[in-house]
């Protein structure tokens, strides 16, 4: 596979940053095909460089690259991933993450277990270039600040970024494992402390672009997605409790089918408030609720950040599988609370920790393995799984001013005849995943679909394939 100049130089660079000496001992993570391995290797000519990545493509590819080192005892390559770490002694003077870290499952805990394997006054550089379509310094501006918030929650210190000017910008932040083990505790954030989206509009108007390119497929396949996980809709509904007469608010509601069963429940005098900030999906929406005859629905382009209802108006507010894809779910959050009435009721529902939804991660794996990263950080704002966690979801509808918020979660399975029936649709309607295949060639594609295949076997059921998912419901009263 061809490499861009660009992946050369941006390893080049974050090698030269952490000016790896000849007898330092130096681990990366996630080292793709095995360039900043190489340099650190040309550097480290008595030392030692130890790398580790979950894909055995990678291993293959970077081992080819590094095979005199390797040789040599100088390079030692490992198939591992973050979460499954090895033992390595003894500890490592400089660590490298190289557009790694928004994959990794827990990065700030992740961050903390490799702390303890950096000798005190090591360094520690991770690297961000996004990759998203149309990408700008303004995506790299928010990779950086999440950085930089993470490596001072895992308690590393003298934290400070360095920019180089490609196209997008790449940031490097590096930091240090404090000589003193008490230097920096009280620097720390405390635990669920808010942390501001940064440039929320830009990443609004990406998210809108990506939603509008995927709508006419969702609206395609709409009867298919709803019923995959129709138990999940049934118990929003059941939680937001609709009665005749209220009025009932669905945000992201995409082409509308869990807001259309509450519409059911309203009768004549009651209504439903169908809303997404996608026009292409409210367009849908408003198809659907034609083609069902239902006449006390109301479709409507709005921003779940910024609600454009009076305060104080609705009886319920439910959400399926949208609020963690939003720049600020705290806000949306705070926005339902003032449009719910005394005594209203909020349900919403988000994808579970990454571990429990191969429905979609194997996807994703196989992207990585073929060496192609999905746009965006799945883990910061607006990334599938930044609410995959039950407990944030609870500190944040407290801090939205929610009593006694609860959660519960519930698992199923995605059915699909054919694993290549299953890749078309999914592919179709997954919208950073749209994004990122339509830039590869053919080749690229079918590699990447063995891949998947390959990883999908295990999840073979009779004639067909039943792939797990887990979902996380909040459910609170105003």
């Amino acid at each position: 596979m061809a490499l861009r100049p660009s992946n050369r130089q941006r390893n080049r660079w974050a090698v030269a940053l952490l000016d790896v000496g000849p007898t330092d001992r130096v681990l990366e993570i996630g080292f793709g095909p095995g360039i900043a391995i190489r340099e650190a290797a040309r550097r480290a000519t008595r030392g030692r460089v130890v790398g580790i990545d979950h894909s055995p493509e990678m291993v293959r590819q970077a081992s080819r690259r590094n095979a005199a080192a390797m040789r040599e005892g100088r390079v030692e390559l490992h198939q591992a991933a973050v979460n499954g770490l090895p033992s390595f002694e003894p500890a490592f003077d400089k660590v490298l993450a190289v557009n790694s870290l928004g994959f990794w499952p827990r990065p700030v805990d992740h961050l903390i277990e490799i702390r303890s394997l950096i000798r005190r006054g090591g360094i520690i550089a991770i690297v961000s270039q996004p990759r998203c379509p149309g990408a700008t310094s303004e995506h790299t501006d928010r990779a950086e600040r999440e950085i930089r918030h993470q490596l001072q929650d895992a308690g590393f210190g003298d934290i400070r970024p360095k920019r180089l000017d490609l196209n997008p910008p790449v940031t490097c932040v590096l930091a240090t494992e404090p000589a003193d083990p008490g230097e920096i505790r009280s620097q720390r954030r405390p635990a669920h402390a808010r942390v501001a989206p940064v440039a929320p509009g830009g990443l609004t108007r990406q998210a809108q672009q990506t939603w509008e390119t995927v709508a006419p497929a969702w609206e395609r396949h709409r009867d298919r997605i709803f019923d995959a996980t129709m138990t999940i809709s049934d118990r929003l509904v059941e939680l937001v409790d609709p009665r005749p007469g209220n009025t009932i608010l669905e945000l992201t509601a995409g082409t509308g089918e869990t807001g259309y069963l509450a519409a059911g429940q309203l009768g004549a005098d009651g209504l439903l408030i169908s809303t997404d900030f996608s026009d292409a999906m409210v367009q849908a929406a408003e198809r659907r609720a034609a083609e069902r005859g239902l006449d006390n629905v109301e479709c409507r382009v709005m921003d779940a950040q910024a609600i454009d209802l009076p305060g104080e108006s609705v009886h319920g507010v439910l959400s399926r599988f949208g609020l963690m894809l939003i720049a600020d779910p705290l806000q949306a959050l705070e926005e339902s609370r003032r449009v719910l009435r005394p005594g209203g009721r909020l349900a919403y529902a988000v994808w579970g920790t990454i571990d429990r939804n191969p429905w979609i991660t194997l996807i994703g794996a196989a992207l990585l393995q073929m060496g192609h990263t999905p746009g965006g950080d799945p883990f910061g704002p607006g990334g599938l799984f930044c609410l995959s966690e039950p407990e944030h979801n609870v500190h944040l509808a407290t801090a939205a001013g929610f009593a006694d918020p609860k959660v519960e979660q519930i698992s199923g399975t995605m059915q699909a005849d054919s694993l290549a029936d299953y890749w078309s649709f999914q592919t179709s309607i997954s919208g950073p995943v749209a994004t990122l295949l339509a830039t590869l060639s053919a080749d690229e594609q079918d590699a990447v679909q063995a891949a998947f295949h390959a990883a999908a076997k295990p999840y073979r059921a009779g004639d067909g394939y039943q792939l797990p998912y887990c979902a996380v419901i909040l459910h609170a009263n105003r």
